[in-house]
């Protein structure tokens, strides 16, 4: 049995307690106004394996897919940035390797779902993360974070992160231009200019305080995601 289906066997029992659906090597499920997974990874050497996960609020603008996992990985709740390992065609040794990984997730991953399971636990819970692994203050570049304090209502910290996300979005473009030079694609850069009009259109409604539009906003793509995941609003 490969690796791979070794994992899916073990998180079957935990999907099942927990009311996550399974696609491909991703297990994931929605609760309240969150999208939540976690998703097995294996390295191209085929001897290293890690996990995936991640929450996003169901308001987002991109589309969230069954399979939609990452950026964090297990070894984050313990700062660790290694991989697990474990020996290809080594059945005995691959069940030690997947028993261990099955345990990492009822410790830390299973009980950080359960407390991240509406926008506002899970903007707080994102955070304690950030600060637990990266020893800063709330980083707000975050787009997904953006749409959780939106949804709650948070109007003023929300305001916040998307100018920082405008910002940050601001200076990869030129930077791009500068590296890119006459090379640089007119297709990106229509795509990345209408991104900022996008970003000043919603740093504008919320300076507005225009309440209508921003639950036009919430409406539109938490039906359009929960559409994709096979689940609605009355779910």
């Amino acid at each position: 049995m490969s690796m791979e289906n070794l994992y899916r066997k073990k998180c079957k029992e935990i999907a099942k307690a927990y009311n996550f659906k399974t696609y491909k090597n991703a297990f994931y499920r929605v609760t309240n106004d969150v999208f939540q997974s976690f998703n097995f990874h294996k390295s191209v050497s085929g001897s290293e394996c890690t996990v995936e996960f991640s929450v996003h609020p169901l308001c987002v603008e991109y589309d969230i897919k069954k399979d939609t996992a990452g950026p964090c990985q297990l070894g984050i709740f313990e700062q660790q940035t290694e991989w697990f390992k474990f020996q290809p065609n080594n059945k005995e040794n691959m069940e030690l390797c997947t028993d261990y990984i099955k345990s990492y997730i009822l410790k830390f991953l299973i009980p950080f779902f359960e407390g991240a399971k509406n926008c506002q636990e899970a903007y707080r819970s994102i955070c304690d993360l950030e600060l637990n692994y990266y020893k800063k203050d709330v980083e707000y570049f975050l787009y997904d974070k953006f749409c959780m304090a939106l949804k709650t209502g948070n109007y003023d910290v929300a305001l916040a992160h998307i100018f920082n996300v405008k910002k940050r979005s601001a200076f990869a473009f030129e930077q791009n231009k500068k590296s890119y030079g006459d090379n640089i694609s007119p297709d990106y850069i229509a795509k990345m200019e209408k991104k900022q009009l996008k970003y000043d259109s919603i740093i504008l409604m919320l300076q507005r305080n225009e309440t209508e539009k921003i639950q036009d906003f919430i409406y539109i793509n938490e039906t359009r995601n929960l559409n994709n995941l096979g689940y609605s609003l009355y779910d």
